[in-house]
Parts: structure tokens; C-alpha cells; sequence
């Protein structure tokens, strides 16, 4: 038997045994206490109903109160003479077949009566193994006397109690069946979902088919919530590790060429092969090692320091980052087109970090671009002001689009340095955006690429828009 079946089987074991105990307590101790409480109980109505009638009316009906409450009833006139009365008594309770070896009404008990009290008293009959219950009562000279027989219940009690000794075992054996039943119907299934969290603890996200229709199918279900959820996100992690593998790989590459640069310099400087341009290329190469760090601390602020929020009118800022792109765009032999249908655009915001979010996006199209024109368009949706950015671009971006969102994956795969980065510009866009509360999607169709932000219009905008 398993552990859990043997606590199963203890515990109930133990009900069992409790509820023995009570009952044989019960039956031993408490039973023939209530038998004789009901008894009296019984008698003392009697007694009330023959108060409430009277002497005479109690003599009239004498027959019918005997046979509706089911006891000896008698009477006889009250004398004082002690030993004269118990013989009356005696005499009367023979006629009606009740022999007693124990009964006599004491001194103390005429005493009482002369008082107009009711005397209860209980005369143990040992050899007949009865007790019988009188009651006596003083009513305008006339005695009454009302007795219950009351059967001792030891015996049989003590036959009782040896039977639920023996229905105790039996109840043992069953439950020793029961707990094995009822372990196995638990353990199974936990022991599946053991080795579900076994292999879960091993990477290896399986799922646990278990149905008992209680709370260990809801556990299961939960497990496997967490299996599939853990899967994901170990996925997610690898994905993030291979993504960081090949930024180390694209920064190695960014630094170690001008590094190499600048090494090689300094050395023809050493030589005396300086001829005027040593110093220039140092100067570049190192600034190129200074772009790439700035980018990487950039994005670092982005994500931890505060954020100045107020109104900001969002069309002056796209207007401002135009007009630091217009010779870029023309350089590149691109042309701008800005589809404008917003109504409201001052959003809730800092506008220095928003600035840096078009000067990312706008980065991108005029580096990777490969139409002739990149398309901007400005709209209002509900309480939110959206700004959509296309253009088009050479190569193959499927099952891609996302990866373009982590800040260590580049989408331009070869070295070319107008086109190549260090792939930190959108993540520093994603970073700022979760800062402003505002929601982001990159999509790729047919060979154009898509940047769309929604971000919230300041209070009290949203209803001038509606």
C-alpha cells in the first residue's frame, strides 16, 4: 500500500474506532440514565392529569388513565399507620400481578405525602432483573400509586456492544479495501501528474491526460496551462539567446574593425608613415565605437528612467523629424508622401523621447528602402491618434517580422554599413511606446513593410475628435 493510501486507511480506521467508542459509551453509560429519564417523564404527566381531574373524576377514570399511559394504577384510602398502608399497597399491587421483593414506603415518604407532595421512587428488583419506577401520590385521602416496570438493559446492552466489537473488525477489513480503492483511484492519476512535473523539471513540456471529473482533473489542467506556458517561454528564451549570440557576433564584427583601424594607425603612426590622415581615420573609427555604445546605453535609459508626460502636439513632431530627413530623403532618391485625415493630435506624452521614435522609424525607411518613396499616414481611432509608416524593401522578411521587435536581432543579414545595424532602433521604439501606454505592430505584405503606433490622445481631446 502507498504512503497516501496507508494515511487513507489510518484516518479512516480511526473514524471508525471513534464512533465504536461513543457508541459503546453510549449504550454502556448514558443509555439506561435516558430509559429511566423517559420513565419518569411518563409518570410525572400521569400525575399531572390526575391533579388537574381531581380525587373523585381520577376514580371514575382510573381504568382509562391506566390503559392510555400503559402503567399499574392503583388506590387505596390514606392511613397513617405505616406498616397498614404498604400491606394495602402490597395487597392491591398483587391483585394486579406485580410481586415485588423490594417495597416499602418509608417514613420520610408518608412525611411528604402528608405535605400534598408527589413522591417518585425507584425499587431495584435484582432477582427479577427489573427495577419498578411508583410514583405516589396524596389526593383528598385517597393514595395513588402508579408504577412503570422498567427491564434492566445491561445484558442486552452488553450483547450489543459485543456485536459492534464484531461489526468494528468487519468495518476495519472494509475500510483496509475502501482505502485501497480510493488510494488507487487518487495515486494513479498523481502519480501521472509526478511524472508530468518530472519531465516538466527535465525541458521536456509534456502533457498529463487525466480525467477523474474532480479537483485532480483541475490540477492537471492547470499543469499542463503551466507546461504549455513554460514550453513558450523557453522558447522565447532561446529565441533571445540565439538573438543575443548573433548580436554579439554583429558587435564583434562593428567593433573589431575599427578597432583593427585604429590599431593599425597607430602603429603607421609610430613608423612616421603618417601623411596627414592618421588621425582623421582614428578619430572616425572611435566614433563609430561611441555610436554603437550610445545606442546600447540609450536603449538601457529608455527602459528605467522616468517619463516627463504632457501634451504634445504630435503633427509638429512628425513636421520637426521631417524636416531633419529632407536632404536624407533626397540623397536617397526618395519621396515623401503623408496621407494627414487626423482631426486631433496632441497626445499625452514626452516629447523628447517621441521625437526619438520617429527619428528611429524614419532612420529605417531611409536606410532600408528600395521604392522611391516612403508613405506616412495620420488618423484619429476612438481615443487614440495613429501614425502609419510605409515603404518598401528588398528581401524576404516571413515568420521575421517579430523577431524585428528584439533589441539584439538585426533583419539586414549582410555587413554593408548602409544597411546594416546594430538592431537596437525598434527595440528602442517598442521601449518608449510601453512607456507612453501606447500599443505598436510591424506587418510585411507583398513586399512593403509596415510600422503602425497608437498612442493616447491628452484628456478632453478624444471628445473634440468625436
Amino acid at each position: 500500500m502507498s504512503r497516501l493510501g496507508l494515511k487513507i486507511f489510518v484516518r479512516m480506521s480511526l473514524v471508525v474506532m471513534v464512533v465504536f467508542a461513543l457508541t459503546y459509551a453510549t449504550n454502556r453509560y448514558l443509555l439506561p440514565k435516558y430509559m429511566v429519564y423517559q420513565h419518569k417523564a411518563h409518570l410525572s404527566e400521569l400525575v399531572g392529569e390526575i391533579e388537574k381531574l381531581g380525587a373523585e373524576a381520577a376514580l371514575v377514570q382510573i381504568e382509562r388513565l391506566a390503559h392510555e399511559y400503559d402503567v399499574t394504577l392503583i388506590h387505596t384510602p390514606y392511613v397513617q399507620d405505616e406498616n397498614e398502608l404498604n400491606e394495602n399497597v402490597r395487597y392491591l399491587l398483587n391483585r394486579q400481578g406485580i410481586t415485588l421483593s423490594k417495597f416499602w414506603i418509608s417514613s420520610w415518604s408518608m412525611e411528604e405525602l402528608n405535605h400534598d407532595k408527589t413522591v417518585m421512587k425507584l425499587y431495584n428488583q435484582e432477582k427479577l432483573n427489573t427495577s419498578f419506577l411508583v410514583a405516589f401520590v396524596h389526593k383528598e385521602g385517597t393514595l395513588f400509586v402508579m408504577g412503570d416496570t422498567i427491564a434492566h438493559a445491561m445484558d442486552p446492552l452488553a450483547m450489543a456492544n459485543q456485536l459492534y466489537v464484531y461489526i468494528t473488525l468487519g468495518g476495519l477489513v472494509l475500510t483496509i479495501a475502501l482505502s485501497w480503492l480510493v488510494a488507487r483511484r487518487i495515486v494513479k492519476p498523481l502519480a501521472k501528474l509526478g511524472d508530468t512535473a518530472e519531465q516538466i523539471s527535465r525541458l521536456s513540456f509534456q502533457q498529463a491526460e487525466v480525467k477523474t471529473g474532480d479537483e485532480i482533473e483541475a490540477l492537471a489542467r492547470s499543469i499542463n496551462k503551466m507546461s504549455a506556458n513554460l514550453e513558450q517561454s523557453h522558447q522565447a528564451l532561446q529565441d533571445r539567446n540565439d538573438n543575443l549570440r548573433t548580436f554579439i557576433s554583429n558587435i564583434s564584427h562593428e567593433v573589431k574593425t575599427p578597432l583593427a583601424l585604429i590599431k593599425a594607425y597607430t602603429l603607421g603612426m609610430k613608423d612616421g608613415l603618417d601623411d596627414g590622415t592618421y588621425l582623421d581615420v582614428i578619430e572616425q573609427q572611435t566614433d563609430e565605437i561611441q555610436h554603437i555604445v550610445d545606442k546600447l546605453l540609450h536603449l538601457s535609459r529608455m527602459q528605467t528612467e522616468d517619463y516627463a508626460l504632457e501634451q504634445v502636439e504630435f503633427r509638429g513632431l512628425l513636421q520637426q523629424c521631417l524636416m531633419q530627413y529632407k536632404l536624407a530623403l533626397e540623397q536617397a532618391g526618395l519621396a515623401w508622401r503623408l496621407q494627414d485625415e487626423a482631426e486631433q493630435t496632441i497626445v499625452q506624452g514626452d516629447a523628447g523621447k517621441l521625437l526619438i521614435v520617429l527619428d528611429n522609424l524614419m532612420s529605417n525607411a531611409v536606410s532600408y528602402a528600395s521604392g522611391t518613396m516612403v508613405a506616412g499616414r495620420l488618423y484619429n481611432e476612438g481615443s487614440t491618434l495613429v501614425f502609419c509608416l510605409r515603404n518598401h524593401m528588398l528581401g524576404r522578411l516571413e515568420g521575421e517580422i517579430e523577431k524585428l521587435w528584439e533589441p539584439f536581432y538585426v533583419g539586414e543579414p549582410s555587413r554593408h554599413k548602409q544597411r546594416s545595424g546594430t538592431g537596437l532602433g525598434l527595440s528602442i521604439v517598442r521601449a518608449i511606446l510601453h512607456k507612453h501606454g501606447a500599443s505598436a505592430y510591424l506587418t510585411w505584405e507583398d513586399g512593403q513593410f509596415s510600422f503602425e503606433m497608437k498612442l493616447p490622445l491628452a484628456d478632453g481631446s478624444s471628445d473634440a475628435a468625436t
